[in-house]
């Protein structure tokens, strides 16, 4: 969720799973790794909690099984 009440320090930080996303790719990690850390990231600075962050993962994940195949 998106609060406009964030401080404007709290809402910088929430764009730092951008940053892990820009510097992960550019040293070549994996992809699926990086785009998921950053996720979790972003998440968990922007307020949602833990189990709510991997129960949405989880979900995507069941719900598109196939796609990977």
């Amino acid at each position: 969720m998106f609060y406009y009440s964030f401080e404007r320090g709290i809402f910088m930080l929430v764009l730092s799973g951008i940053v892990i996303m820009i510097l992960g790719l550019a040293f070549r990690f994996n992809a699926l790794l990086v785009i998921l850390l950053a996720g979790i990231v972003t998440d968990l600075v922007g307020g949602v909690g833990f189990r709510e962050t991997i129960a949405a993962i989880g979900k995507a994940f069941v719900t598109n099984r196939y796609m990977s195949l």
